[in-house]
């Protein structure tokens, strides 16, 4: 008789490194979406924490409090471990935080920079001889500041187990490819829906507005 059995599946650990006044946009946008693959997927594809320098609270730049599992010293090797900081990135460029980053780099199988995590983690020098990209606001000294780092202006950079992303959207961005690597396109597609992101969707401008050339323009400005 032929043995029917259930096939396990170990989640993909990830941790939310998160530096006072980081972006709720990013971090949202990254929870968000592993949340509903977790459910459209009927298993546990994601498994998450969130970290500190320090246990305890951790205040966005919009005032909404997360109170970490963990202090980095005391946090479990992650799969991923995403890095979002915002505002007062400088203030955070300290030697206790390159110490943390080089360390928990060290135990992590993808480190992720999200907004100004970049700049984090390229001090900490996590991006030697990469290509990276980093909020664009603060492109310009970035590229002064780190001169063995290849700063591009694009939404999302991969080179090799570094990735980093200039905002929130391409946070999303970034999250959908990875739900796409681990379980599918088609589970992508749902969670696009779930969250009514399809570029059929896109406003249009109607009446007065800009059209043909003008519009795709403003279309290609917007990606």
């Amino acid at each position: 008789m032929q043995k029917w059995s259930i096939q396990s599946y170990t989640p993909v650990s990830v941790g939310f490194l998160l530096f006072e006044r980081f972006s709720n946009m990013c971090l949202a946008n990254c929870v968000e979406p592993m949340r509903a693959a977790n459910t459209l997927g009927d298993r546990q594809v994601y498994d998450w924490a969130f970290v500190g320098l320090n246990q305890g609270v951790v205040t966005s730049s919009s005032q909404l409090s997360v109170l970490t599992d963990y202090a980095i010293a005391d946090a479990p090797h992650f799969d991923y471990l995403f890095v979002i900081a915002s505002y007062d990135y400088d203030a955070h460029d300290t030697a206790i935080t390159r110490r943390a980053l080089a360390k928990v780099a060290k135990t992590c199988k993808v480190m992720i920079g999200l907004d100004t995590g970049a700049w984090l983690m390229a001090s900490a020098g996590l991006l030697e001889h990469k290509r990276a990209t980093v909020h664009w606001d603060i492109l310009d000294s970035f590229s002064e500041r780190f001169l063995n780092v290849e700063p591009l202006r694009e939404r999302m950079v991969r080179d090799d187990n570094r990735v980093t992303c200039a905002g929130a959207t391409s946070a999303y961005d970034l999250t959908r490819e990875l739900i796409c690597d681990h379980i599918g396109h088609g589970i992508a597609l749902d969670v696009d829906a779930l969250f009514m992101r399809r570029d059929d969707l896109r406003p249009r401008h109607i009446g007065s507005g800009p059209s043909g050339p003008v519009q795709r323009a403003i279309d290609l400005m917007h990606r």
